[in-house]
């Protein structure tokens, strides 16, 4: 080695040396000096300037989509297992895979029917059991629908339920259901189903002809038309069975129905004007040139009124606890709120009924509003009896209106017992109700000789005595 290199040896020797102990002095230092406190961390920077955006990448090319898996759909006019199509595409009742009976279809449309004759269907099945399966009964979803079946069906074997619907009286869509009852435990019952679109061969319109109220000695008239689907269909005789009213013919047209041209025939129905104060009600029989359809009935009823409009028109009593009051109001008003008279008010009890009860029973009649002369309140009241009691018969009310002398109201009760009480038991007999008239003089109706009051006059009370409603106290009788 040469003399220079041994030289720069010792200098890097002495320069490391000394290194090391400037680096353990200034340890011993900082040991000897107290901590110092953290330092707080610096704030965020601010959000760097958005840069433009690179040139746009060429999107990938589209993935196409994946195609569901096809579903096998039945087509028309198969049937799936336990379930039927109709012609209509509507799918009928389901059944529970656990059903014995596998039916070839659950539902049947008849699609366009006539109302004038009975269709049948008969719903085929197959018992796949390992066991004898009985159909216990079978039923329709209402009369029209009449189910015939054979009850035993031995394992593998075949069968049949027949469904026939009568469609007289119907018109449009129909869908009936049957029911069928097996003594199979997991599944006790299935669900048939048949539809028909019946086509009625006369359309009546209106189905029933209601006048409403017609005042008396006056007419009223209402069309009734039929409309045939045989060919020049024609009515050959119209007649009325009662009496009220009468029929006279009108008109002949076309008209079209549901795409079809049909011959219509209309009728005028008029309420006879002499007809009494009673409600009018009689039958309208129509001949028709239709083999399938040869007579037609419409029924016909109307209100014949008077001038006093008696609301409600009879008087309903229910009796409950022994003790306790009751009392049941009718009112009898002037339709044209012109003024008139209570002549005289009695009670008639039902023929057969007997001579003695507890039973007291007042009429009360009294103005409906004070100073009023057009309308009256008859109030019949009483107290329930301890016994069983039958209350029938007609009140009787005689008036000054001209065409309303006399009115008769129907007066009904019976006694109902309260829930949780034994019921009284009936009498032998049922008995007659002690009925009184209350007036300013009041005086004991009897059906021979019925009780009067006298007419109210401007200073008179109001005849009948203002009975409150139970549990109020007593009110003065009303003066004008």
């Amino acid at each position: 080695m040469s003399s220079s290199q041994t030289k720069a040896l010792r200098l890097t020797a002495i320069a490391t040396i000394s290194a090391l102990a400037l680096a353990s002095a200034a340890v011993a230092q900082n040991a000897s000096q107290p901590p110092v406190a953290p330092v707080a961390p610096a704030k965020p920077a601010a959000p760097a300037v958005p840069v433009a955006p690179a040139a746009p990448v060429a999107p990938a090319a589209p993935v196409a989509p994946v195609k569901p898996v096809a579903t096998p759909t039945a087509a028309h006019g198969s049937t799936p297992e336990g379930q039927g199509i109709p012609a209509g595409g509507v799918a009928g009742p389901s059944h529970p895979s656990t059903s014995p009976l596998k039916f070839e279809v659950s539902s049947h449309d008849f699609g366009k029917i006539s109302d004038s004759k009975s269709v049948s269907y008969e719903f085929k099945f197959k018992n796949t059991s390992d066991k004898v399966v009985n159909i216990v009964n079978a039923t329709g979803s209402c009369g029209c629908t009449v189910p015939t079946f054979e009850k035993q069906h031995q394992p593998g074997g075949e069968g049949k339920i027949t469904a026939t619907f009568n469609p007289a009286g119907r018109n449009g869509r129909e869908v009936k259901t049957v029911t069928v009852y097996l003594d199979d435990p997991a599944t006790p019952t299935l669900q048939l189903q048949i539809i028909a679109d019946v086509q009625k061969r006369v359309i009546v319109e209106p189905m029933q002809v209601y006048m409403g109220e017609v005042n008396f000695k006056t007419s009223r008239d209402q069309t009734v038309t039929l409309t045939g689907r045989a060919e020049n269909f024609d009515i050959t005789n119209a007649e009325v069975q009662g009496s009220g009213f009468k029929l006279s013919p009108v008109s002949k047209d076309k008209v079209e129905v549901s795409g079809e041209q049909l011959n219509r025939v209309s009728y005028k129905v008029t309420v006879d004007d002499t007809m009494p104060i009673s409600r009018a009600q009689a039958n309208a029989v129509f001949s028709t040139n239709d083999p399938l359809s040869p007579t037609v009935n419409v029924s016909l009823i109307a209100d014949v009124v008077g001038q006093l409009r008696i609301n409600p028109p009879q008087i309903g009593i229910k009796m409950s606890v022994a003790g306790e009051p009751f009392f049941s109001d009718v009112f009898i008003e002037n339709r044209e709120a012109q003024p008139f008279n209570i002549l005289g008010v009695s009670f008639e009890p039902a023929a057969g009924l007997s001579a003695e009860t507890n039973l007291s029973a007042v009429i009360d009649v009294t103005r409906r509003e004070p100073g009023s002369k057009a309308a009256y309140r008859i109030r019949l009241s009483g107290t329930t009896p301890a016994n069983a009691t039958e209350l029938r018969g007609i009140i009787k009310v005689q008036t000054d209106a001209k065409d309303q002398a006399d009115i008769a109201i129907q007066v009904s009760g019976f006694q109902v017992p309260v829930a949780g009480q034994q019921a009284p038991k009936p009498t032998a007999a049922a008995p007659q109700p002690n009925m009184r008239v209350t007036a300013p003089q009041p005086v004991q109706a009897s059906p021979a000789a019925p009780a009067q009051i006298s007419p109210a006059t401007d200073n008179d009370v109001v005849p009948g005595t203002v009975r409150p409603e139970p549990g109020t106290p007593a009110a003065p009788a009303i003066k004008k």
